[in-house]
């Protein structure tokens, strides 16, 4: 069956003229080769890609930046912090760029305000003074 199905094929394409042929030939040429992707279609392609990246990476990246950004804006002496090293203290001291930072009794220590990672809660600092009470009892 399939040998009947090549030579009847061939037998057809050999009985066509000669520009028949060549038509045949370039329209068999352009069916096997993929054309290029349009240029809109590559557009909208991008524009998908940096539209998720966008939502993805760089807008919650910037409303972190906004909030730490208004935390550093609005410390204030006695607040209870804790820094991007880890050390809990009290401020003592607001400066430009400096904040003074008591860590313990007579120990103070000078750090750069963008290090102050977060507030210490008011009710958190209640809940730890009174299970350093039960300890020590």
């Amino acid at each position: 069956m399939y040998r009947f199905v090549v030579s009847s094929a061939i037998m057809v394409f050999c009985s066509l003229p000669a520009g028949a042929q060549e038509a045949a030939t370039q329209v068999a040429a352009k069916v096997a080769e993929p054309s290029p992707p349009s240029f809109l279609s590559v557009l909208i392609s991008l524009g998908a890609f940096f539209g998720i990246f966008y939502y993805i990476v760089i807008r919650p990246q910037n409303k972190k930046i906004k909030e730490h950004r208004n935390l550093v804006d609005s410390l204030k002496k006695g607040d209870e912090v804790i820094t991007g090293g880890g050390l809990i203290g009290k401020i003592t001291a607001v400066r430009d760029t400096f904040v003074e930072l008591q860590v313990a009794k007579n120990t103070t220590v000078k750090i750069a305000r963008l290090q102050i990672a977060q507030l210490r809660p008011k009710a958190k600092e209640a809940a730890d003074s009174q299970d350093a009470g039960k300890k020590s009892n």
